[in-house]
Formats: C-alpha cells, structure tokens, sequence
C-alpha cells in the first residue's frame, strides 16, 4: 500500500483488507500484477482528480492497542469477525 498521511493521493494492491482499511479513499490494482501497477501510476499522474486520503481513518498504536485490549477483556465487541 502506497499512501501518505501527508493530503496525497493513495495507490494499494486490490485485496480486501486496503479496502476495509482506507475505506475505498485509495485506487487499486490488480494485485501481484506488475503491469496494471506501471498502468495504475501512469493513470494516477495524468489524472487531476484522485480519491481523496485524507478521509482514511488513522489511528495511533495507543489507539489500536487500546482497543484490541477492550475486545479481549470483553468491554467491546469487534466491528468484525472472521472466520
């Protein structure tokens, strides 16, 4: 995944979790295929419009941990499980 805190726009391999993870504020290419890459990025830089990163939730360790310990001590449910 290609992306930056920093008001950029955000680039990431097609696979569920950078989905789930930037809330579909990124563009994808087909994973593992260096040529869709190379045509993702030319694509990406020609274009004035891209979607926008800055509206990808971010969180602090302290954040995520925090809230990893509350699932497993039972004070809050997951927003998800899978299996």
């Amino acid at each position: 995944m290609i992306f930056s805190r920093m008001h950029k726009a955000a680039v990431g391999s097609d696979i569920s979790i950078f989905h789930e993870v930037t809330e579909e504020h990124a563009t994808f290419f087909r994973e593992g295929d260096a040529t869709a890459l190379a045509q993702t990025i030319r694509t990406w830089i020609d274009e004035a419009v891209h979607p926008d990163s800055t509206l990808i939730s971010t969180h602090t360790w302290r954040e995520s941990a925090e809230a990893i310990r509350d699932i497993l001590d039972g004070k809050t449910k997951p927003y998800k499980v899978v299996g």
